[in-house]
């Protein structure tokens, strides 16, 4: 979903959601889905199968038994206090109040978050926007604050200069130039959509191409349709429609979009909110999930099918080798008989066969001795006589089982329901098994450094297994006292950009959570965390790693003027 509908998506939520209370909130398989007690539609679905999320109304979607799993239990009984968006950014945040039995009020805000890379849904308590948990893609970042916004670029769309800017017409002119056969054209399309998401905020990429290609031999009349979409955004004037937009890619096929576009439109006249998302989750989202599903439920049946062939390359190569059995009784009799002529390091010999009429030559093992390499064609051919009807009966066990397999695999080809899809997959239980991360985060000790980075470090050895072990991503930096018992730290987002600084302060903080705290100067291995690993048998909190870093620093919290369990943001 594109900034601008996840912004007027918010405006109308807004209007229709208060008062309505919560059912339970459920984790789907890549999705999310809330509940309320009424309202059209009494909830909806937050769909991450991808790395944009996706809203679709849930009455849309079944769900089988035993594919859902309660999240956010907080929520159950709360009340819709409202909806607002802090900008055209795809963000969409959902206050909601809660009273406990001792008719004491709290407040949550659920923040969803259609941006790519970002946790879906995220949960905060408020005041203090203490996250209570978030759920999206495996390696999505860490939570935004529940009104955080990306960099919001030099323009908004709601609110355009007259003219148009000379940077913008400059990105127009380098498009048209590039316009013509070939692949630059598309190239030169793709930079320029990009230029122009970076500096409008609430401008997507299939709608900057689509104005671009229609509108870009005249910068004036691309500025004058996209000032007047920003001026019918702002003033909440919504035509609710879903278009295909030539030209732009797949991204442009059936987008939502919530004013009138100089576009073909799927419905001739605006049908409302609802039914415009019931439109383009039909014609776009749907489709995509269900081939999302599809390609999880066939993914162990490809695996097994991979396995299967491997496997029957090699009872063939082995059936070759039985085959040969009388073959390999001749040379080792052959050997036998002439003993005297075997010598080490002989890597063949030719000798008359038993008829002297013809010649054989026997490979040889240049590392065995005579007696060795005699008894090595012996147990070939008393393998191969024995092995010789189990493998063929092995290899036609094994082409029954891919048949199977294959036919399988049609099946699920043929399957365009999701309810159906799921039926073939794992229980939620197994499915989510992988790292429900958000649930445990607040479990950590932990410092956010910036949107991308924070860090984490275990309170025990229980916990610095899990921290390790199933919270923290290959990719994520590990750090550790060195020569000191202490926690676990996890760099989560870091990568080649990290700077020098937040790896020293992430070993700062390892060194401090050691016993070496009151030292001056405690050395401090680091590595990524794909290189660590727990031995077999060995006590919690052990860990062994390889092609690790030291880095001497001084033990200290990012930020020591709050406690050491908020999500203290460190200053920048």
């Amino acid at each position: 979903m594109n900034g601008i509908a996840a912004y007027a998506l918010a405006i109308e939520l807004g209007k229709i959601l208060p008062g309505c209370r919560v059912v339970k909130s459920l984790l789907l398989p890549a999705g999310f889905r809330l509940i309320l007690d009424r309202g059209d539609p009494p909830g909806f679905d937050l769909l991450f199968f991808s790395r944009e999320a996706e809203i679709v109304p849930s009455s849309m979607l079944e769900i089988p038994a035993g594919h859902t799993r309660e999240t956010f239990v907080a929520l159950r009984g709360a009340t819709v206090a409202g909806a607002s968006a802090p900008g055209p950014d795809r963000v969409i945040v959902i206050d909601l109040r809660q009273e406990d039995s001792w008719a004491k009020s709290c407040g949550y805000s659920l923040r969803l978050d259609l941006s790519p890379g970002m946790k879906a849904v995220s949960l905060f308590q408020m005041p203090e926007g203490k996250v209570c948990g978030a759920h999206g893609v495996p390696g999505s970042g860490t939570p935004r604050g529940p009104f955080e916004t990306a960099d919001p670029g030099r323009w908004s769309i709601l609110d355009l200069p007259e003219e148009c800017p000379g940077e913008i017409s400059e990105i127009l002119a380098r498009a048209e130039e590039a316009r013509g056969p070939g692949p630059a054209e598309g190239k030169a399309a793709r930079e320029a959509a990009s230029a122009l998401v970076s500096m409008i905020g609430g401008l997507d990429p299939a709608l900057s191409r689509y104005l671009a290609r229609e509108f870009g031999s005249s910068p004036e009349a691309f500025w004058l349709n996209l000032a007047a979409l920003g001026r019918a955004l702002a003033s909440q004037r919504f035509e609710w429609n879903v278009y295909d937009l030539p030209g732009a890619g797949k991204d442009g096929e059936c987008a939502l979009y919530p004013v009138a576009l100089p576009a073909p439109a799927r419905f001739g006249k605006s049908p409302g909110m609802l039914e415009a998302l019931r439109g383009g989750a039909a014609g776009r989202v749907l489709p995509q999930y269900t081939a999302h599903l599809r390609n999880a439920a066939a993914a162990p049946l490809k695996k097994e099918i991979r396995r299967a062939r491997k496997l029957l390359g090699n009872l063939s190569e082995d059936l070759g080798e039985a085959g040969r059995a009388a073959e390999f009784r001749r040379y080792a009799d052959l050997l036998a008989t002439n003993r005297h002529l075997l010598k080490k390091g002989m890597k063949e010999i030719t000798l008359k066969d038993f008829s002297g009429e013809a010649s054989l030559t026997i490979p040889l093992d240049s590392s065995l001795d005579p007696d060795r390499n005699i008894r090595k064609y012996f147990r070939k051919a008393k393998k191969g006589g024995r092995g010789l009807p189990v493998i063929g009966s092995r290899i036609e066990k094994v082409k029954s089982e891919l048949e199977k397999k294959a036919l399988a695999l049609g099946r699920l080809a043929a399957i365009d329901s999701p309810a159906d899809l799921l039926r073939h997959a794992p229980p939620m239980k197994e499915l989510s098994a992988k790292r429900e991360d958000a649930e445990r985060t607040t479990r950590f000790k932990r410092f956010r450094l910036d949107d991308k980075h924070c860090i984490y470090a275990g309170r025990s050895g229980a916990e610095n297994d899990e921290l390790t072990h199933e919270f923290a991503s290959p990719s994520d930096l590990w750090f550790h006292a060195q020569g000191s018992a202490g926690s676990h730290v996890i760099l989560k987002g870091a990568d080649r950009s990290t700077s020098r600084r937040m790896i020293e302060t992430a070993a700062a903080v390892a060194a401090w959570f050691s016993k070496a705290r009151n030292s001056r100067t405690v050395p401090v291995i680091y590595t990524e965390k794909r290189h660590v690993r727990k031995p077999r048998g060995s006590r919690p909190g052990t860990a062994v790693c390889q092609r690790e870093k030291t880095i001497f620093v001084t033990p200290a919290l990012p930020d020591e003027t709050g406690p050491a369990d908020d999500d203290e943001r460190v200053g920048r």
